[in-house]
């Protein structure tokens, strides 16, 4: 079996991945991976040509990407092992570049108030949730009329909006939660809904 055969049917075979990761998966095989052993059969891809092509992609691509691209060819070609299309991974022993910590910049109240003050007032409030309930943009930007309880002071975080802009649900059921919403916030949300 060829590489871009494998490629296809890694692809269509998990009904249950998001779109926008089968997305992301498709570029990065279409665009990073197919190019170079994309002809071979699956047997012939060996760990030093996988070196060869890890090291191809870090002299240009920072080191998450390449991770991330790298990824997506382990996750390929564990599919051939676990379909029994091939023995071994040629996955192994790969060296991978260095990461270096994440530098996240820490925003004081005012820095927050700063951002809100500057964009449209319609999406301040979405601003401070993410800000005061470390919500991700996508959930920020899922939550709807239903998810509030402004008499109890909770917001229900239970969607989110996602690359394809989409609303759908939540990555993973565990990040399904009830949050105590602090009442500076909910009286954002009451006074917005009365104007």
């Amino acid at each position: 079996m060829a590489v871009a055969e494998l490629a296809r049917r890694w692809l269509e075979h998990d009904p249950s991945k998001r779109v926008s990761t089968v997305t992301r998966d498709e570029v990065v095989l279409r665009l990073h991976v197919l190019p170079f052993p994309g002809a071979a059969r699956i047997g012939e891809v060996t760990p030093p040509e996988v070196q060869k092509l890890v090291n191809a992609w870090a002299k240009h691509q920072a080191p998450r990407t390449v991770r991330r691209q790298y990824d997506v060819v382990r996750a390929l070609f564990a599919y051939a092992v676990a379909s029994d299309w091939l023995a071994r991974s040629p996955c192994r022993g790969i060296d991978l570049p260095r990461l270096s910590p994440l530098q996240r910049p820490v925003l004081s109240p005012d820095d927050v108030a700063a951002i809100a003050a500057a964009i449209d007032p319609r999406y301040r409030a979405m601003v401070w949730l993410g800000a005061v309930l470390g919500l991700r943009w996508g959930e920020v930007a899922g939550v709807m009329i239903r998810s509030l309880d402004l008499l109890r002071g909770t917001l229900t975080v239970s969607s989110q909006l996602g690359r394809d802009r989409q609303l759908g649900p939540l990555k993973f059921a565990s990040s399904r939660r009830v949050l105590s919403l602090p009442k500076a916030l909910a009286d954002m949300f009451f006074l917005a809904g009365t104007t």
